[in-house]
């Protein structure tokens, strides 16, 4: 019997059993099919532009899932300072295109807090000598890392004014420059981004033909419900995307939005009902076709 590895990743992608390696973007990143699901974001784009123009400190908060990781990816990416597929605690890597160095930190709440301190300093620091930095980090860490720097290398600004100036940044979410305490920061809160229009593209990816060859030549097709899901939604795919984003929509105007990777876990269960090939082969027959 044909076995589609595909199949497999997708199941990886949700919490539905304990194969989940690919629910956290760390793996994600590491494995091939990635690549060819990804979807570049206009706000990886509006980031790219900005450290294109000048040296920049741009710091990236919000939820768990809300698809940082994966932006800073396409950031590096895109500016060729991405060191094969993997992405460390923090590097400092060379961009060719900008001619510069790029200082970035996966995740600050990895980090203890002394690193926490230090990284931050050497990301704010970097600009002064031409160089960007992209920090990830959640709200906490980050407030407490300002906080720690001032109490290292004072400034005269009040731990009060640090936070209200990163909540007040978090919140606003302009995609202009602010100010943290006496730093220029370009401060993006992935929370208030809005991730439903990612979703036909996304889709699109998820169904791309040459995923789903093996699929296509497998013997057990005809009795196989993830084929099926797959055959179904292509043939109907206009209306299937619509319902699916209308959903998301509805969901986000409710003020019960999702992340990416809540998003990505559910469509991905959707498609397979976390069976695999080889349950297909030796559990289901014909009939189960649309049980």
């Amino acid at each position: 019997m044909t076995v589609n590895n595909y199949i497999k990743y997708l199941n990886s992608m949700n919490n539905a059993n304990s194969s989940n390696e690919n629910a956290i973007a760390e793996s994600q990143i590491s494995n091939p099919y990635y690549e060819k699901i990804r979807v570049d974001r206009n706000i990886g784009e509006y980031i790219i532009q900005k450290i294109k123009q000048a040296p920049n400190v741009v710091i990236l908060t919000g939820h768990a899932g809300d698809g940082k990781t994966g932006l800073l990816y396409q950031i590096l990416k895109s500016l060729n300072a991405l060191n094969g597929n993997s992405i460390s605690k923090f590097q400092e890597v060379y961009s060719q295109q900008l001619n510069t160095t790029i200082f970035y930190v996966k995740d600050m709440s990895e980090l203890n807090k002394e690193e926490q301190i230090n990284v931050l300093k050497h990301a704010l620091d970097i600009k002064n000598h031409g160089g960007s930095s992209i920090l990830i980090s959640n709200t906490g860490p980050l407030i407490e890392a300002f906080k720690g720097l001032e109490q290292a290398y004072p400034t005269g600004v009040s731990m009060t004014e640090i936070e209200m100036n990163l909540l007040k940044l978090m919140d606003e979410n302009n995609g202009g420059i602010g100010k943290v305490g006496k730093y220029d920061v370009l401060l993006i809160n992935m929370a208030r981004i809005d991730n439903v229009i990612i979703i036909p593209r996304l889709l699109r990816n998820l169904l791309a033909d040459d995923l789903w060859i093996e699929c296509n030549n497998c013997e057990s097709k005809k009795k196989c419900p993830i084929y099926h899901n797959y055959l179904s939604v292509k043939e109907n795919y206009v209306n299937v995307e619509k319902f699916i984003s209308s959903y998301y929509r509805w969901l986000y105007e409710t003020d019960r939005r999702l992340t990416i990777r809540q998003i990505l876990s559910q469509i991905s269960y959707s498609l397979t009902g976390n069976l695999t090939c080889d349950d297909i082969k030796n559990k289901l027959n014909g009939n189960t076709l649309f049980n």
